[in-house]
């Protein structure tokens, strides 16, 4: 039943409203969705689907597949009644009934074209045989509809009657603010090279001149566009000290140049201050109703748009276009919105050394107290949090700390996804105070077959890695805007028993110079010939996790920027959500708000992942 190939959503969302969100699975079904009972712990489906006999069905996948699938399904009778059952997949044949079922009817209605059904579930069943907890992990709905056989039972779906998207139930419905005033456009022409990955750049002068805030944004793409870019962001330019924007920038904008790897100087140093992020999976963006990005406070004002092209056949001489569109408004919001980008910063590259044939390799990357401490007394609140890898990622959190003590994680998603790298709106805003210590945790995993448990490097290529984390929050602040550690290149070569590389301005992958005996292979190809004992993966593992690294505290200017050592505080405990069915996790009752932290991101959790219910 139900399919094991899925189709890719792009989404960014940023709207804190309660509005059931929905899907139009496929040109046959839909389904809305919305938290439901006092403390949100519920989740409601409305299914509706152009069919009035036989069978349609819900599931929720960690992978894409049947089998493991939490699953519903609604049995149209031929004497009108419709029968709901809890079910679970145990491969590619009918799903078995749940000894236990969670599914609710609500209410159900069919006319001569279509069939509705709405239903409800808990977030969190505690049924650990056949049903998903829904967390704001990503995951995979897939849905199917078929006739009924003897006894009115389930018989297999035709191949075409069936179909998947990858989700996250707890997301929010995009909703545009009314009216929407005025829009900048901020496109490119992209022409594609025999290089597999391009990142491509272009400055563009604001014509705004006086403050309004940005309210909303879209990414937007000639058709053919889309299969190749892999992100996009709109970073803000200030000229170096003693030039004014005009005499600096404007002799290179409105040309296309290759943001790192150009024989003609490009200014890509002097624009880093991230003001808007697209991903995949990203859709049209719109700010709470007190919120804004402002634009025009600066006379002059100049934003350099990035797309990174991911070109895996290496074609040469496509063109297309593709830019943002930026709303915005001349009444102005409360507050102004900021963006802080966490963890490895990716022009370090091979900091980040994923050994071979790894299962679990967690990298760390700390902006430490020592970095957090310029930020304002009262602190910054986060409201959105996005979480960026390429292919071997795995998992991520962005966890927090403050005197001694470990609080709830910022973000978190345990089933990441490269192809819906969405922004997560955050149900209740995180405060951030002056010297709080954020860490940025990524586990990786390389025995994947594409992967066929290679060493893996950073860099910019879809095939290389990153470990990266963006926060939105307010009230914006020029002080801090990149912050992140990593190993010291010198602490690398030195446990792979290299002493001297070279490695030039296009490279991530330096090609060794002494030893002698190691003289001429790439850094990857001495990390890949390692005999990786347990012990000798523990090692390096407690080396690159646990040790000392460089963190990199970086404001809007290239004068506001300074080096700490960063390493893990000194904690009693690590936080550990509370899981409702054991009684588990949490902390004790010395920080007695962690507990309803973690009961809140357990409500969270469950809603979205019931919602695509049935098709």
């Amino acid at each position: 039943m139900f399919l094991n190939s899925f189709r890719l959503l792009w989404l960014f969302i940023v709207i804190p409203n309660v509005t059931p969100v929905g899907r139009q699975l496929d040109p046959t079904c839909s389904v809305d969705w919305n938290l439901a009972g006092k403390t949100s712990e519920e989740i409601v489906f409305d299914l509706s689907c152009n069919v009035t006999s036989g069978w349609i069905g819900l599931g929720l996948s960690r992978n894409g597949a049947m089998s493991g699938a939490d699953i519903v399904t609604a049995r149209l009778l031929q004497n009108g009644t419709i029968i709901l059952d809890d079910r679970h997949g145990v491969g590619n044949q009918k799903p078995i009934r749940d000894i236990k079922s969670d599914y609710k009817l609500l209410a159900s209605s069919k006319n001569s074209s279509h069939t509705t059904v709405k239903f409800s579930r808990l977030l969190n069943t505690c049924d650990k045989d056949g049903d998903v907890e829904i967390t704001d992990d990503t995951l995979k709905l897939i849905w199917a509809w078929g006739a009924l056989g003897p006894a009115e039972n389930l018989t297999q779906h035709k191949p075409t009657n069936r179909g998947a998207i990858v989700v996250n139930l707890l997301d929010k419905k995009v909703t545009p603010p009314p009216p929407i005033h005025s829009s900048i456009n901020l496109g490119q022409t992209v022409t594609l090279n025999s290089n597999a990955t391009l990142y491509t750049c272009k400055i563009h002068k604001l014509s705004v001149q006086q403050k309004n805030h940005v309210i909303g944004y879209e990414v937007y793409f000639q058709a053919q566009a889309k299969q190749y870019a892999h992100h996009a962001s709109v970073l803000s330019c200030t000229p170096p000290s003693g030039a004014s924007a005009d005499q600096f920038f404007s002799q290179y904008a409105d040309q296309e140049y290759d943001c790192y790897y150009t024989d003609k100087y490009f200014p890509t140093e002097h624009c880093k201050f991230f003001e808007f992020q697209w991903t995949l999976g990203g859709v049209p963006t719109y700010f709470p109703e007190e919120l804004g990005v402002p634009i025009g406070e600066q006379k002059d004002q100049y934003y350099m748009t990035m797309f990174h092209i991911n070109n895996p056949l290496k074609e040469n001489g496509l063109e297309f276009r593709l830019g943002f569109n930026l709303f915005y408004t001349q009444q102005l919001r409360k507050h102004d919105i900021g963006f802080l980008q966490l963890g490895l910063n990716s022009s370090r590259a091979y900091s980040l050394t994923v050994p071979p044939n790894s299962a679990k390799y967690v990298l760390s990357s700390h902006c430490p107290g020592d970095c957090t401490k310029i930020l304002p007394t009262s602190g910054i609140q986060v409201f959105v949090y996005l979480l960026h890898f390429h292919l071997s990622g795995k998992k991520m959190k962005i966890r927090h700390f403050r005197e001694g003590v470990e609080l709830p994680w910022i973000g978190y998603d345990g089933n990441y996804d490269t192809n819906f790298q969405m922004s997560r709106m955050m149900r209740k805003h995180v405060t951030v105070l002056p010297n709080d210590h954020i860490t940025v945790e990524c586990e990786f995993g390389t025995k994947e077959k594409w992967l066929n448990g290679s060493t893996v490097i950073g860099g910019r290529g879809i095939g290389e890695e990153m470990c990266q984390a963006f926060l939105m929050y307010y009230p914006r602040t020029k002080e801090l805007n990149r912050c992140g550690s990593s190993v010291e290149h010198e602490q690398l070569l030195k446990f792979m028993g290299i002493d001297k590389v070279k490695m030039d301005k296009a490279e991530n992958d330096p090609m060794v110079l002494t030893p002698p005996t190691l003289a001429g292979k790439r850094y990857s190809q001495v990390v890949s010939g390692i005999n990786w004992t347990t012990a000798l993966r523990d090692n390096f593992q407690n080396m690159t996790k646990y040790g000392p690294q460089t963190a990199v505290c970086q404001g809007v200017t290239s004068d506001k920027k300074f080096n700490v050592i960063a390493k893990y505080p000194v904690i009693k405990k690590d936080y550990v959500p509370i899981n409702k069915c054991d009684g588990k996790g949490g902390h004790s009752a010395c920080h007695k708000f962690k507990v309803s932290f973690i009961l809140l991101q357990i409500t969270l959790s469950i809603p979205f992942l019931v919602f695509m219910v049935l098709s």
